[in-house]
């Protein structure tokens, strides 16, 4: 069967599911792990289509860095994961921070593989932004600091 004929068949057997995009999202990820790379980009595409809601762009955008990531297109890669950090990076739901955090993980990627080390920290500094440490992290314990001195 065609690629697009699996993505096609796909869609159709989750598009009457509450969550069907998410569903197609998984289906991308087992066409991403099996190489089949054009498949990945078309369910991802498709999932805009079944819930054009901002967590379902926002995944899908992510999944297409990834997708081209793995491919070794980091031209396209940079691209999707940079459409999320400007769509999506001001936002403040766990979720789209969840994204945010992994499309700025891709960038830190492709920058150090790239032997641009300081994008690439440029980038890891984001994820810090958009997963802080606990406050109990910030500071040691009166136990550890007592200790320090």
């Amino acid at each position: 069967m065609a690629g697009g004929q699996e993505v096609k068949r796909d869609v159709e057997a989750f598009s009457g599911q509450p969550r069907a995009a998410y569903i197609l999202y998984g289906a991308a990820n087992a066409y991403r792990a099996a190489g089949m790379y054009e498949q990945a980009i078309l369910a991802c595409n498709q999932m805009r289509t079944l819930a054009p809601d901002d967590h379902t762009t926002a995944l899908a955008q992510y999944g297409l860095g990834k997708t081209y990531y793995m491919m070794g297109n980091y031209s396209k890669a940079i691209r999707q994961y940079e459409t999320v950090l400007r769509d999506y990076g001001t936002r403040e739901d766990r979720f789209i921070r969840t994204v945010l955090l992994n499309s700025s993980l891709g960038l830190a990627r492709i920058y150090r593989k790239s032997g641009n080390s300081d994008r690439a920290m440029e980038y890891l500094k984001r994820v810090e932004a958009y997963n802080p440490p606990p406050p109990s992290a910030k500071r040691p314990s009166k136990r550890v600091r007592s200790r320090q001195k």
